[in-house]
């Protein structure tokens, strides 16, 4: 349970009973996903943290997968029958380096790249192929579990929140896209530590950012262009914080933010 140990660890600060409302998936089912998803064909095994958090949480994460703002379910025996029914009716469609954990209500579908080191991806379900991409969203499924817990709970830390985008000059190919993305969220994050003393948690990487001190924390995120919200005790202050970056990297303040 230590993963989960883990997340309560925060999650607690904002919800004490999260970890007596999950419900583990039995060890039967997830041994039947290998066999739908033709993992076991191939000898693959799921990640570890992915087991773990399946065997304490599998049929009902307490909301941090399943979510009521994106529609998310993380069910294996829910897992199970779409594997199976794919494995019954069209299993030359399955790719076992490929498994889909979660399907959201924006047409989202997450999976996890067991040939990449285990990055979680996503596609956009209308256009699979040309978001293959742009839907790398998180290093590795641990990294992907808290990042999801900070996105769900680290408004209720403040009183104050400020949504942020960055109005980039798109370029001409997708690679200098990234490229130029990949410069402003590091010299965003590497500026912010800097000049607030901030703490920064362990499951940061190139895609998500999240940093915080006593009187504020800021979330920036990277997909098709960086995005994120700032979070207070002062909604001056957080605006002023903000400001700076303003000109220097083209943002604005939204009303709307994807995910945020």
């Amino acid at each position: 349970m230590q993963i989960v140990n883990q997340l309560n660890e925060y999650i607690s600060n904002f919800d004490p009973e999260w970890i007596n409302r999950l419900k583990p998936a039995s060890k039967e089912d997830l041994k039947l996903l290998k066999k739908y998803t033709f993992m076991e064909r191939e000898g693959l095994e799921f990640p570890e943290d992915f087991v773990e958090y399946a065997l304490c949480a599998g049929e009902d994460d307490g909301g941090v997968l399943t979510t009521e703002e994106w529609g998310g379910i993380f069910s294996i025996k829910s897992l199970v029958e779409y594997y199976k029914d794919r494995y019954e009716e069209c299993p030359e469609g399955i790719n076992p380096f490929e498994i889909e954990i979660l399907l959201d209500d924006l047409g989202f579908s997450y999976y996890i790249l067991l040939d990449k080191k285990n990055v979680i991806y996503y596609y956009e379900m209308e256009e699979p192929i040309e978001y293959q991409k742009e839907g790398v969203c998180s290093y590795s499924f641990k990294h992907f579990l808290f990042q999801c817990a900070v996105r769900k709970y680290e408004d209720q830390r403040f009183n104050y929140k400020e949504r942020i985008g960055f109005e980039l000059d798109v370029p001409i190919t997708l690679e200098e896209v990234y490229e130029k993305e990949d410069n402003i969220l590091a010299a965003l994050a590497q500026e912010l530590v800097d000049k607030y003393e901030l703490e920064c948690p362990g499951f940061n990487d190139g895609h998500f950012f999240c940093a915080y001190n006593e009187d504020f924390s800021i979330i920036l995120e990277k997909h098709w262009t960086i995005w994120g919200r700032i979070m207070g005790k002062n909604r001056q202050k957080i605006r002023e914080i903000i400001k700076p970056f303003l000109a220097k990297y083209g943002s604005e303040y939204t009303k709307e933010a994807w995910g945020l």
